[in-house]
This record gives structure tokens, C-alpha cells and sequence, in this order.
């Protein structure tokens, strides 16, 4: 279970910063699928003060402005709305202790990086249902929180699909029922070029297996590769009818179904 959590938060990590690394990107919406009773209730309450009592957030406020002297802690200013923050932040591994954490005026806040926000399900449905959009994962995504309500989606439009696909097994050899090896010790790992999972176009212009193949590849020492495809493993073919697509990172990619012009 601890394994499959990690999973999921490196995941999303990784899909949070590749968009960061080449567009500028502002914030991010986050839909909560989940009711929180004591939030509906109290809607002052958050983070570590569900399990430090009343006054915790109080005082952890009141320590900060002693602290920074009721000033923004990056640019000095004081009379103005303060926000307490990440000096480090979340998306670069900063913890949420006192250390790490400071005053800051909105401007200074909002200059530091990505901000975060989070909704419920209900606004994300509200938005979709609002501008007439179908019902699928990835429109329910780009109609989260606020800047949901106002999004543009042509006609025909394919978006790309992302799943894992994980980075090859540990395993250093396959064993029987009973425990005892039954296979050899991995062999090296690239061959000809290619590397146990990268994804390949292998064109056969004859024989039996006369064919066009597109599919990852657990490659073999002798040149002799598996292709593994939607259509099921097709065993046996040669290195040189295969060109690589890409480098194997641990996800599969395709496009999507396209959005129809009634939507």
C-alpha cells in the first residue's frame, strides 16, 4: 500500500513539473473528491490545526508577527494584508514545520511560484454542465475551480493520454513455484540500440510474421525481440525491422477520443 501511494504523489509530482519546465505556468487547480464534515462546520480550520487544538493556529499566527516584526518577511512592508508561506516550497520539497515557514504580502507570494488551489467536485461539475461539455476525465480536469467555468474546447479536439507504465521489474531473475531460479541473471540491458520497454515500429516486409508492429520491447541478447502490442505479444522479431519511437521513462502515450462537435 505505502509503495502505491508513492507511486500516485511521484506521479503527480512528475506531471506538475514537466508543464513548469517549459511554459509559464502560474498555479494549479486541484479538485478534493471527498467531503470534509469539520471543514463545512468550521471553514477557519486548516492543515495541522485538526489535530492541535482551538488555539494552535492562533498562536503559530501571533508567533509569526512577532517574528517578522508585522512586516512581509521579503519585501519589509507592513500595514497590509500578510499571508503565511512556504519559504521553500511544497513542489521543491519544503517541509510545512515553523522553520520553513514566513510572512509574506500577496505580491511577494504570488511572485514566488507556483500557487495552488484547491475545489470540490461540485464546481468542477457545475462548470462542465454550465458549458454544455461531455463527461470524461479529462474534461472534468480542465473545468476545475474557477478558471474552469471559462474554457474553450474545439470541436475534434485529441488530447494526449498519460498512464504509467513503471520502469522494469527489480528482479533479477524469474523463479518457479517452489522459489528456485528458472531463468539466468539479467543480461545487459541495451541491445543494438534498443532498451527493455522503449517503444518501437517494427515494419516486417516478409515471412511469417509479415506485418507492421508498434509496440514496447523486452529486448533479448541475440538481436531477437518480443513486441508487445494492443493485439497481444509478437515473438521473435529481428532487431533490424525495429526503429525506435522513443526512450522508454515509464509512460505510455496515445491520443485520446476527439470531442464531438455536439459537445
Amino acid at each position: 500500500m505505502r509503495n502505491t501511494l508513492r507511486s500516485r504523489v511521484d506521479n503527480v509530482f512528475t506531471w506538475v513539473m514537466r508543464p513548469i519546465n517549459f511554459a509559464p505556468v502560474s498555479g494549479m487547480v486541484v479538485e478534493t473528491v471527498r467531503f470534509d464534515t469539520q471543514l463545512l462546520q468550521h471553514p477557519e480550520i486548516s492543515g495541522v490545526e485538526y489535530q492541535q487544538g482551538e488555539l494552535a493556529g492562533y498562536e503559530a499566527r501571533e508567533y509569526f508577527l512577532g517574528k517578522w516584526g508585522r512586516t512581509c518577511a521579503y519585501s519589509g512592508t507592513g500595514n497590509v494584508p500578510l499571508e503565511v508561506e512556504h519559504i521553500v516550497l511544497r513542489v521543491k520539497g519544503g517541509a510545512n514545520r515553523t522553520s520553513n515557514l514566513a510572512l509574506s504580502c500577496t505580491p511577494c507570494n504570488q511572485a514566488k511560484g507556483l500557487q495552488v488551489s484547491f475545489w470540490s467536485g461540485g464546481r468542477t461539475k457545475y462548470n462542465r454542465t454550465n458549458q454544455s461539455d461531455g463527461k470524461s476525465h479529462w474534461l472534468d480536469a480542465v473545468c476545475v475551480g474557477a478558471t474552469g467555468g471559462r474554457v474553450h474546447i474545439p470541436p475534434g479536439l485529441q488530447p494526449p493520454n498519460v498512464s504509467a507504465a513503471g520502469r522494469g521489474s527489480r528482479q533479477m531473475c524469474r523463479v518457479d513455484n517452489y522459489g528456485f531460479p528458472r531463468t539466468s541473471a539479467k543480461a545487459r540491458r541495451v541491445v543494438n540500440g534498443c532498451k527493455t520497454g522503449d517503444p518501437v515500429k517494427a515494419l516486417v516486409n516478409k515471412g511469417k510474421k509479415l506485418g507492421t508492429y508498434v509496440g514496447r520491447v523486452p529486448v533479448r541478447k541475440s538481436g531477437s525481440f518480443n513486441s508487445k502490442t494492443e493485439a497481444g505479444t509478437i515473438q521473435g522479431i529481428s532487431w533490424k525491422h525495429c526503429s525506435l519511437l522513443q526512450r522508454a521513462d515509464g509512460y505510455n502515450y496515445y491520443m485520446g477520443d476527439s470531442v464531438s462537435s455536439s459537445t
